[in-house]
């Protein structure tokens, strides 16, 4: 059964020959179990203006590792003037072990850990990134620690809701609708009403999850470039219209870097 399951939640863990990559720290991270040990990639804004904001953590989808994401990740670094770290779970990249929901989990934990010691960080200055079942390692995270910002792009709420089009007998995990009710911080949730891997109602079941009277307290607001933002409590809810899986950091850019500078903005 845990076979079936984790063959399904992540195919093709995408593994690396060594690579050298000009400006990138690649940290290797033993983690508690002898057998596993994780790749981080912290990223330095070079032309910053005033002292690092906050340092983010991201954690990947699981059709990439820390190499394919150089580019993106020095770019995302100085577009927000902030420190940028992401990792390989295991099973991904150079990292070593199996891929799996807990060695997501203990991935993610593991790197907080080190990136909170390495720089001198208090749980206020992170904050947590996770795209599509990277969302699920963020949720994780920030159930069990009052980090300043949660954003869950494209977030699964469970590995049933993600595959509702496939047959699947197999044990429901990665229960991201369960650990959303245990988060204290800030939460941002950006979903592409187009989906076709992670469909939407993903989004939406997570928001039933985290506060059931949703409708009464909702406030629906018609934002620039067809976004729409429903704001429940502490949590921020962006809708972009005919958006995709794939194609919100490039069909969609401009709807997706609007979403993630009001987010930052917030936390100014």
């Amino acid at each position: 059964m845990k076979k079936a399951v984790n063959k399904i939640a992540f195919p093709k863990p995408i593994k690396t020959e060594t690579v050298q990559i000009h400006d990138l720290r690649i940290i290797p991270v033993q983690i508690k179990r002898k057998t596993e040990r994780v790749q981080i990639s912290v990223y330095e804004p070079k032309n910053i203006k005033f002292k690092t904001r906050f340092t983010i953590l991201y954690i990947h989808a699981n059709d990439t590792n820390i190499y394919s994401l150089d580019s993106v990740m020095q770019k995302y670094a100085e577009f927000y003037q902030s420190r940028f770290v992401t990792f390989d779970s295991c099973g991904y990249g150079l990292s070593s072990g199996k891929a799996t929901e807990k060695s997501l989990y203990r991935s993610s934990l593991e790197t907080y850990g080190y990136i909170k010691e390495a720089f001198n960080l208090q749980n206020q200055d992170i904050i947590v990134w996770g795209k599509s079942i990277g969302a699920a390692g963020a949720m994780y995270l920030s159930s069990l620690l009052n980090l300043k910002l949660c954003i869950a792009q494209s977030p699964i709420a469970s590995l049933v809701d993600c595959l509702i089009n496939t047959r699947c007998w197999c044990k429901n995990t990665f229960l991201s609708f369960q650990h959303i009710r245990k988060i204290q911080s800030k939460i941002v949730i950006i979903h592409g009403t187009a989906d076709d891997v992670v469909p939407f109602f993903n989004s939406t079941k997570l928001i039933d999850s985290y506060s059931k009277d949703r409708r009464e307290c909702t406030v629906v607001e018609g934002k620039p470039n067809g976004i729409i933002l429903e704001t429940i409590k502490d949590l921020s809810f962006y809708i972009i219209p005919d958006g995709g899986h794939y194609d919100l950091e490039t069909d969609y850019a401009q709807q997706f870097e609007y979403c993630m500078t009001q987010s930052f903005r917030q936390m100014q």
